[in-house]
């Protein structure tokens, strides 16, 4: 059994301190003194950290000065620049004082956050590097690295055997991740094992500040179990969604920053709640811009994190509306933050060149021209052949209406898998939404005015999650678009569930507080430890990477570097899956089927599955496949086995290594117990590929 290597604790103190010395700089001037808790600051500092990071490295990337020397010197000018104004201002030299005041005022729930954050982070480091084996998280490096090695952001990718416009719609993650690389190297598991780690803990910090500034005094630790190291209860894509590194988690940083900013600068100055810290209006200024830059930036970085931010602090806005029946304030605060973000977020993704690749969210007809240009039957989605498996006999035409996306909404909230083939019923759909609907009123009629606008706004996010997808599902009628609201939206469903729980919970303590008796008021904070020690032991320990997964991703590590080692720079691989980056990552080769997955970019989805449909012609009848190989310039064959493996989908054949073993050109070079490696003999490179060595992101 090959041994699993662990995080590195140098790649993790050096990403963190990229981020958190200037994210530590940009807390201290944006606030006042102490007038920001400690946790509301914490929270802050890893996602303003990125931000000044990005900001100061794109300008690099446009002007075609993205190097190592040049990235440094753009970032300790900008540390330099940040602290300067944050010890200039002499209300941020002595925040302390303020913080150790409410620290003794509140000693339980300071220490039961020290022992959730201490526990989850010890949950988090067994989380080793090589999880990182996965389709999308190796596609989102692999365009980082190209542009660390062209120095800017490229004209041409090699993806899919062809040289394609590069994709710029996540530029700015794609920045971080060209700098992580220059910092830390350019091979990618380490970096990105760091970079899990890092963010993995400033989601739960961002979501424990914000569940404070939201009211949330005592559970804001139980809203941090419920969405992060949750596996048990609702829909667990939080949980799930940092098992490897995807480039939502770090658009889900920003976007959840940018909503906790919003919220303080929201609530009307006088009405702050204990939990929360009051913003004057000195600072209230910086913090709507800074909520607008954050949630601009998540924009360049995921979209769709940085939309359902904007739909939170939209819901939040209008709940401050009818709780508090101030209407202007809050829109011009609201309006205010989506300007400073639409501005931002265009001038990243417009002014950093490339292709957006939104060209089928213009319609059907695209998809409709693939069918023809590849002979497919009538009411087959390409979309599918693409994420499923490309066997037409296989793939049925899907009809996805307002009926399924209302069904599907209901079965996340339940915890089922809409896809699992089975039904939920009507039971398990009425259930949480009855028991939300009564936590609803609980709050509207028992709640201070800070719960009731919490509970208000859960209720509108949520119903803005489910009218969003049933639009999509009117719109569009391709897989990939039709069913944008269950596969991404709802994955933010349990947000508003959980919310409006622990508020519930919250008014409970409350009440217990306020009780007339001697020491009931000790009594609430103990409950809330308890309860945190009670949910932290029925959630934490599942919340820790699976080994059997980190034993299969290791054996597959080794084939990618045998290849890496063996095969020649210009002989392509061919493996029996689609793959996004692994080969050209984890190889620095280039593969038949590698790139990236163009789901909303027809153009280059007709040529993928053209390219599956070869392969499989191949895979089909392997020795009469000589030809196929010489145009292909393959090198190797891969065979693999699993659902996602080698940082690929599904296979798109099913190969009998017999078969294989009988082609006389073909020869047995490595194995493991997941992967075959063949070797093609005689191979020579087809001078009418585009060179491999030549790409930026190969360097093999």
């Amino acid at each position: 059994m090959p041994s699993v290597a662990g995080l590195s604790p140098i790649a993790v103190l050096v990403l963190g301190a990229w981020l958190a010395v200037p994210g530590l700089g940009l807390t201290l001037a944006l606030f006042e003194g102490s007038e920001a808790s400690l946790p509301t600051r914490l929270a802050l500092v890893l996602p303003l950290g990125y931000t000044a990071v990005v900001l100061t490295g794109l300008p690099l990337a446009v002007v075609h000065l993205f190097t190592r020397p040049a990235l440094i010197a753009a970032w300790l000018a900008a540390v330099l620049v940040i602290w300067t104004v944050a010890l200039r201002r002499r209300s941020s030299r002595r925040p302390v004082r303020g913080w150790t005041k409410r620290v003794a005022a509140a000693p339980w729930a300071y220490a039961t956050a020290v022992a959730l954050f201490l526990s989850y982070a010890a949950g988090r480091w067994t989380f080793a590097p090589v999880t990182n084996l996965a389709p999308t998280t190796l596609r989102y490096w692999a365009d980082g690295v190209e542009i660390a090695d062209a120095h800017r952001i490229p004209s041409t990718t090699l993806q899919w055997g062809r040289l394609l416009p590069p994709i710029v719609s996540k530029v700015l993650l794609s920045v971080f991740h060209g700098g992580t690389s220059l910092l830390l190297g350019r091979a990618p598991l380490a970096p990105l094992g760091a970079g899990l780690f890092v963010v993995s803990v400033g989601i739960a910090l961002v979501i424990f500040g914000l569940a404070r500034e939201l009211g949330l005094r005592y559970t804001a630790p139980l809203v941090v179990l419920l969405l992060v190291a949750n596996r048990v209860v609702g829909r667990l894509d939080f949980t799930k969604d940092l098992d490897f590194a995807l480039a939502e988690d770090w658009g889900k940083l920003l976007a959840l920053a940018a909503v906790l900013l919003a919220a303080r600068a929201l609530r009307p100055k006088e009405m702050a709640p204990v939990a929360a810290s009051p913003a004057p209006a000195v600072s209230a200024g910086r913090e709507v811009a800074a909520a607008g830059v954050l949630l601009g930036v998540a924009s360049g970085t995921h979209l769709v994190a940085a939309v359902v931010g904007l739909a939170f602090i939209g819901a939040n806005a209008v709940s401050r509306m009818i709780v508090h029946r101030r209407f202007a304030p809050a829109f011009r605060t609201a309006g205010f933050i989506v300007a400073v973000a639409g501005l931002l977020g265009a001038a990243a993704l417009l002014g950093s060149g490339g292709d957006l690749g939104f060209q089928g969210a213009a319609g059907d007809a695209a998809y409709q021209r693939i069918d023809t240009q590849l002979g497919l039957p009538d009411g087959v989605d390409p979309v599918l052949l693409l994420i499923h498996e490309a066997h037409l006999a296989q793939v049925k035409p899907v009809s996805y209406g307002p009926a399924q996306a209302l069904h599907d909404f209901g079965a996340e909230v339940a915890g089922r898998d809409p896809e699992g083939g089975r039904r939920t019923s009507a039971l398990a759909l009425a259930l949480p939404i009855a028991a939300a609907v009564a936590a609803l009123i609980v709050l509207l009629v028992w709640g201070d005015r800070e719960l009731r606008v919490l509970a208000v706004t859960a209720a509108l996010f949520a119903v803005t999650l489910l009218l969003v997808g049933m639009a999509f599902s009117v719109r569009y009628h391709v897989f990939a678009l039709a069913t944008f609201g269950n596969r991404r939206l709802f994955a933010y469903v349990l947000l508003p569930y959980v919310l409006l729980g622990a508020g519930v919970v919250e008014l409970v303590l409350d009440r217990l507080r306020e009780r007339p008796e001697p020491d009931t008021g000790k009594s609430a904070p103990v409950v809330a430890l308890g309860l945190t020690l009670v949910l932290g032991a029925a959630l934490l320990p599942r919340a820790v990477a699976p080994h059997d997964q980190l034993v299969h991703r290791t054996d597959e590590a080794r084939t990618l570097a045998w290849i890496g080692d063996h095969v020649p720079c210009e002989g392509r691989v061919l493996a029996d899956r689609r793959t996004l980056a692994a080969f050209e990552t984890l190889s620095h080769r280039a593969g038949v089927l590698e790139g990236m997955g163009p789901h909303i970019r027809p153009a280059v989805l007709a040529r993928a599955l053209a390219e599956m449909f070869r392969a499989q012609g191949f895979f089909a009848d392997p020795t009469s496949g000589r030809d196929y190989l010489r145009q292909r310039g393959v090198a190797a064959i891969v065979l693999t086995m699993g659902y996602e493996s080698m940082g690929g989908w599904r296979r798109v054949a099913e190969v009998d290594r017999d078969t294989l073993d009988a082609v006389p050109y073909l020869e047995p070079a490595f194995e493991t117990e997941r992967t075959a490696v063949y070797r093609v003999v005689g191979f020579r490179p087809n001078p009418a590929l585009p060179p491999v060595s030549t790409q930026p992101g190969y360097r093999c």
